[in-house]
């Protein structure tokens, strides 16, 4: 298979999203934001309240947790 040289993977500009280079990424819950820095910060506050409220469930099994 010959490859062709002159294909490049380009960002297209989207004048239709409401960043300017037409770039966005989509966090855990679908949010779009403009930097991957906010994906990984809005993933983790979600991934945090999650372990928050697992925490919080009470244990349907204690007796056998306890030796």
């Amino acid at each position: 298979m010959k490859k062709n040289k002159d294909y490049m993977f380009q960002t297209k500009i989207d004048s239709r999203t409401d960043f300017e280079k037409g770039i966005y990424y989509k966090t855990c819950e679908g949010k779009d934001v403009a930097t991957m820095e906010e994906v990984m910060q809005y993933n983790q506050m979600f991934y945090e309240s999650m372990m928050i409220k697992k925490e919080r469930k009470p244990s349907e099994n204690k007796d056998d947790m306890s030796r």
